[in-house]
C-alpha cells in the first residue's frame, strides 16, 4: 500500500486499489473516494453519451452545503482537454457527487487528470484533492483523424455526379459518389484520378488518405430504329431483330442457314425487292428477308460449262466453269436455270446442272 501525507487539512492518497482512490483527512476520520475512470475519445468526435462517461465521488462523514445540479465543474480540473465539458450533479445534503464528461475534443491529450473540489461546498470546509492516480486518465486520440483530404468531383455535359465540387473527407473515412445521366444521354466513362474505370453508376473511395478526383462523362443517345430479320424458310443465327442508329449503316449480320440451299443475301422482299447490305443506310424500322438459291453443281464430262447472259444458246458467254463447280439456282426458264456462281449471275443449261438432294 502506498500512502502520501500532506500538510494539515490535506488528504492522503491510497492508490493500492485499481478501482478506487481513497482519500482520508490527515489526523481525523472523514473519507471520500472517486471511481477509477479513463475518459477516452477521438479528436472531432463527441464523447459517448450512451452510456455516458461518469465518475462518482463519495463523501464519508461529510455532506454538501449546496446543490450542484447542472453546475459546470470545469474549474475543478486544472488540466482539462480543450473541447471537453464536465458537469457535477448533486443536491445539498448528499454524500456523493457525480461528474459527467461530454463535449467534442478539439486537440489530442493524454495525461492523468487532477480534481480539486472547492472547500466551500463541503460541510467540513476542506477541499478534496485527487492526484497521482495512474489509472484515471484523459486519453484523447488524434491519430490521422485531424487530417482531411479533398475529392474533386465533376460531371461533364449530359449528367450529374452527387456530391459534386470539392468534397472534404476525413482521413480513413469513405465517400460514395453517384452518377446519373440526363434524359437522352448515357454514361460514357467514369475516370478516377485520371484513369478510366468503365461506365459505373456509382463509386466509393475507401480509407481515404490522399486527395483524389472523379470525373463523369456522358454521351448523347442516338435515335434508333428496329430492323426485323425474316429467315424466309431458313434458320437465324442469333436474335430476330437488331437496333440500328437512325441514318446509319445496317452493319454486318450473321448469315442464316437452310438445308440444300445457299444464302444469297438480305432483301426488302421475300422475292425480288432491293438487296440490303452492311453499308445500306437505314432511316426507318423495317423487315428484311433472306433469299435463297437451291444448291447445285456443274456436271459435265467434256468441256467446261458456259454461263450465258440469257436463257438460250445465242446468249453471250460470260464465263466457263469446270465439272463440280458449286452454284445456286435462283430460277428457271424452259431448259435453262437462272444461277449465281462465284458472284456472277447468268444462265446454264439444265442438262449440265445437278441439283443437290437429300
Amino acid at each position: 500500500m502506498s500512502r502520501t501525507t500532506w500538510a494539515t487539512n490535506k488528504y492522503q492518497v491510497d492508490s493500492s486499489d485499481a478501482r478506487y482512490v481513497e482519500l482520508t483527512k490527515a489526523g481525523s476520520n472523514p473519507e471520500a473516494s472517486i471511481a477509477d475512470i479513463t475518459v477516452s475519445g477521438t479528436v472531432r468526435k463527441a464523447l459517448p453519451t450512451d452510456p455516458a462517461l461518469e465518475a462518482t465521488i463519495t463523501l464519508e462523514n461529510e455532506t454538501l452545503k449546496k446543490a450542484l445540479t447542472d453546475q459546470n465543474a470545469r474549474g475543478w480540473f486544472s488540466d482539462k482537454p480543450a473541447g471537453v465539458t464536465i458537469t457535477a450533479n448533486a443536491t445539498a445534503g448528499d454524500d456523493a457527487i457525480t461528474l459527467t464528461f461530454g463535449g467534442t475534443p478539439t486537440a489530442a491529450f493524454t495525461e492523468t487528470f487532477d480534481i480539486e473540489i472547492p472547500a466551500s461546498i463541503l460541510t467540513g470546509g476542506k477541499g478534496l484533492l485527487v492526484t497521482e492516480n495512474p489509472d484515471a486518465r484523459w486519453d484523447i486520440n488524434a491519430d490521422d483523424e485531424t487530417a482531411s483530404y479533398t475529392i474533386t468531383a465533376q460531371a461533364n455535359k449530359g449528367g450529374t455526379i452527387t456530391p459534386s465540387g470539392k468534397v472534404t473527407v476525413r482521413s480513413g473515412a469513405s465517400q460514395k459518389f453517384t452518377m446519373q445521366a440526363d434524359a437522352g444521354y448515357r454514361i460514357a466513362d467514369i475516370a478516377v484520378d485520371g484513369k478510366s474505370i468503365g461506365k459505373e453508376s456509382s463509386y466509393t473511395f475507401n480509407n481515404v488518405t490522399a486527395n483524389h478526383s472523379i470525373t463523369a462523362s456522358f454521351e448523347k443517345v442516338a435515335d434508333t430504329v428496329t430492323v426485323t430479320l425474316d429467315a424466309n424458310g431458313g434458320e437465324l443465327k442469333g436474335q430476330a431483330s437488331i437496333d440500328v442508329v437512325k441514318g446509319g449503316p445496317l452493319g454486318e449480320i450473321a448469315a442464316p442457314t437452310r438445308a440444300l440451299h445457299i444464302f444469297i443475301g438480305w432483301y426488302t422482299r421475300k422475292s425480288g425487292g432491293e438487296q440490303v447490305t452492311a453499308e445500306t443506310v437505314i432511316n426507318q424500322s423495317m423487315t428484311i428477308y433472306a433469299q435463297w438459291g437451291q444448291t447445285a453443281y456443274v456436271e459435265t464430262k467434256s468441256s467446261n460449262l458456259h454461263l450465258r447472259n440469257t436463257a438460250g444458246m445465242n446468249g453471250k458467254v460470260l464465263a466457263k466453269y469446270p465439272n463440280g463447280t458449286k452454284l445456286a439456282v435462283i430460277g428457271e426458264k424452259g431448259d435453262w436455270y437462272h444461277v449465281i456462281v462465284k458472284d456472277r449471275t447468268g444462265w446454264m443449261h439444265k442438262r449440265y446442272v445437278r441439283l443437290e438432294k437429300k
